[in-house]
């Protein structure tokens, strides 16, 4: 990657770059109308943010009240400027908007975050939990997003809008051997772009609609991960497992 973006600097002078860099900071941002938000670390190959930026601006693209925020878990400039090489690369022009947040929030401000979006947005390919999801639907906002790995334990289309996927073949996160030996799930682009144009005619005309997924996604929330829900089945758990391998007395 840092050679990719030596040899392109080359060609564009670098001087150009980072004038493009500098012209792409803002620093404040107000956030209105329907926004999607999705949270994630670049440098994670599950996360396949070139099909979250492609699909949303052809999708949204003649929607000047549409705004996509991305908050980056990371600083480090070579993510950075790699997703605005990405952006510009693609050369497509819009009226909606790209905001990505690249510094630390502190969690009041993560929380303003939440409160100021319509929807959470995901182009995952595999995810082990998704907390980012399961946060966003606990404080009833639906999701945009699709349904394979752990995804599929919680989200339902009575949440949110499920971008339609395909297996393909993957190797396991933490395999040295880099064996293909598993699956993920690979977005169906048109599928992507159906979704978020629904999703946005439902944030501007059905709002019953979506206050019902909002409602659903805290229900399935409070059902699937609330400290009400979650201590009494683990207490069973580990009852369970000590009647099944009793303790060793101890040594006198």
């Amino acid at each position: 990657a840092h050679a990719w973006i030596k040899v392109l600097a080359r060609k564009v002078g670098r001087n150009a770059w980072e004038r493009y860099v500098d012209s792409c900071r803002r620093p404040h941002v107000d956030l209105s109308g329907v926004v999607y938000t999705c949270i994630f670390n670049p440098g994670d190959g599950r996360k396949n943010w070139e099909d979250l930026f492609s699909g949303f601006i052809w999708g949204l693209r003649d929607r000047d009240d549409a705004a996509l925020v991305v908050k980056l878990i990371t600083e480090e400039q070579i993510w950075i400027e790699r997703i605005l090489m990405y952006y510009r690369r693609l050369g497509l022009a819009h009226r909606c908007k790209v905001v990505l947040l690249t510094e630390y929030l502190q969690p009041e401000h993560m929380l303003d975050l939440v409160r100021a979006s319509t929807y959470y947005l995901t182009t995952t390919r595999a995810e082990g939990n998704c907390l980012p999801v399961m946060n966003y639907l606990a404080a009833g906002r639906p999701c945009v997003a699709p349904c394979h790995t752990a995804l599929s334990d919680y989200f339902t289309h009575e949440m949110g809008f499920i971008v339609e996927t395909h297996p393909e073949p993957a190797i396991w996160p933490h395999d040295s051997r880099l064996r293909f030996r598993t699956t993920w799930g690979r977005i169906v682009w048109p599928s992507l772009v159906e979704q978020l144009r629904r999703s946005y005619h439902v944030a501007h005309h059905e709002r019953s609609t979506y206050d019902a997924l909002g409602v659903c996604g805290q229900r399935k929330m409070a059902q699937w991960a609330s400290a009400e829900s979650v201590w009494p089945r683990l207490r069973s758990a580990l009852d369970l497992l000590d009647v099944l391998t009793p303790r060793k007395p101890l040594a006198a």
